[in-house]
């Protein structure tokens, strides 16, 4: 029988270590000592090194109590994605979640706790296995890297279930694909208050292509979403005189869309410069 309160404290303690893509290096070396605790053989390989990591895949090997029989693989890995750093988890009855901050980082930490417990409860329960080579990989979130640059000659196993799922009995034969693009917009520089017309916003044609994309769902299989804006090296201005401060700039207190009904006048007054020039950053 699975130790269900051993299982959930395994699991607790593993997601409070973080461990982002090519930083995993604190989590394979708890795993590591529990590992050879346990009576494995165990080395972690240089996957670290060809990904530009600070750990590689931990490899433990233990062995088996059916005599002639075939090792097994058991495979999990234990890079989360971000932000999961500093996870803070909540236990609620049967349920664990975070404090809202962070990911909780079960994906896949609850596949590498499942795997130790597994190992464990054949050891103790002297229930007869199979070898068992267990591989705790590395950057899976960024692309299988930990998996890709295993070195497959140190395994001897023909077969093995991956803990990444619901349900380990799924046979997945196609997954999904990530597609990243790249935009440079350049725009043209002009005096603000000399030849403003002659300039050309590259951050204004950023945000009109932006609003002009289809994103989040495109369709039954396919998301989109931007991910990441940079720009810039100044703020933005409007230059007037004091004398038609007044009339010149109502047009600009307010924000359009729905948003503005929340902002007071009070805040809408605080953004605005009282002096010939005003500069702002959005």
């Amino acid at each position: 029988m699975i130790n269900q309160e051993r299982i959930k404290n395994l699991l607790l303690e593993l997601v409070k270590i973080d461990s982002h893509s090519r930083k995993e290096r604190d989590v394979a070396e708890r795993i590591k000592k529990y590992c050879e605790a346990m009576g494995a053989q165990v080395e972690i390989d240089d996957a670290g090194d060809k990904v530009g990591g600070n750990t590689g895949n931990v490899i433990a090997r233990f062995p088996g109590t059916i005599q002639n029989a075939q090792p097994i693989m058991m495979s999990a890995h234990m890079d989360t994605v971000v932000p999961g750093e500093g996870v803070k988890p909540i236990v609620e009855g049967d349920i664990i979640r975070t404090d809202g901050s962070t990911v909780l980082g079960g994906d896949d930490k609850s596949g590498c706790a499942v795997i130790i417990e597994v190992i464990r409860c054949l050891q103790e329960q002297n229930i007869p296995h199979a070898p068992i080579e267990a591989i705790f990989s590395i950057c899976e979130e960024v692309g299988l890297l930990g998996a890709k640059n295993a070195d497959v000659s140190k395994i001897k196993a023909k077969y093995g279930i991956v803990f990444d799922s619901d349900d380990p009995g799924f046979l997945f034969t196609k997954g999904p694909s990530s597609n990243h693009m790249e935009f440079r917009i350049r725009g043209l520089e002009s005096h603000a208050g000399v030849a403003p017309e002659e300039g050309i916003s590259a951050i204004k044609i950023a945000a009109e292509g932006i609003a002009a994309m289809k994103l989040g769902r495109i369709d039954e299989e396919t998301t989109a979403n931007i991910g990441q804006i940079e720009g810039g090296r100044n703020t933005c201005s409007i230059v007037c005189s004091r004398l038609h401060q007044n009339t010149k700039l109502p047009w600009q207190e307010k924000p359009p869309g729905p948003a503005s009904k929340n902002i007071s006048n009070a805040t809408i007054r605080r953004w605005m410069c009282r002096t010939a020039r005003m500069s702002c950053s959005l």
